[in-house]
């Protein structure tokens, strides 16, 4: 995240959106207690989230993300549920370490890739021909074993057909393209 916020602070961001979303008002023992943190790291943390200017906050009040901070806190939890929905949903991990894996992710992963990966995900989801039977396909693959398994048979003639697809849009007057930045592949 830019400005000099650490992926800590971030938490405590994400943290606070979560319980204004669920209360009209949030005080530190509840961000304290949703972390599982002591209230001497909260009051800590506060100190260096008002001097940012992402939240307000007096002592022993409420706490009150500014518009600067309720943006930031929900770019973080933007993050944070497609990549645990990425790796739940399409990769077939667990719902809890797939919760934990995303709240380490979401902190150092770039914006580029993070588009990028929200692209994939969009595109997996909206596309008729290969998305929810081939999101069940790559899920088997990718599944729990930890074996090296082996791949679908459809592989061979649904890669040949994808193919002939990408063809036919390359010489067709529209072609389909995720992103139309030069240089970049088209789909």
């Amino acid at each position: 995240m830019s400005g000099g916020v650490s992926a800590r602070m971030e938490d405590y961001l994400e943290a606070i959106l979560l319980l204004q979303e669920r209360q009209p008002v949030t005080r530190a023992a509840e961000v304290a207690g949703m972390l599982g943190v002591t209230r001497p790291s909260v009051t800590a943390a506060l100190k260096v989230l008002v001097g940012s200017g992402l939240i307000e906050h007096q002592r022993y009040g409420y706490v009150r993300l500014t518009p600067r901070g309720r943006k930031a806190a929900q770019m973080v939890s933007r993050r944070h549920v497609l990549l645990r929905g990425f790796l739940r949903d399409v990769l077939g991990m667990r719902a809890e370490l797939a919760a934990e894996d995303a709240c380490r992710i979401e902190h150092h992963i770039s914006g580029d890739a993070m588009e990028r990966l929200t692209r994939f995900v969009r595109f997996v989801g909206a596309c008729p021909r290969c998305g929810s039977s081939w999101l069940k396909h790559l899920v088997s693959y990718c599944g729990g074993s930890r074996r090296q398994p082996s791949l679908p048979r459809c592989t061979e003639p649904c890669l040949s057909d994808c193919l002939k697809e990408v063809q036919s849009h390359r010489t067709s007057a529209k072609p389909h393209r995720l992103s139309s930045r030069p240089g970049e592949a088209e789909q």
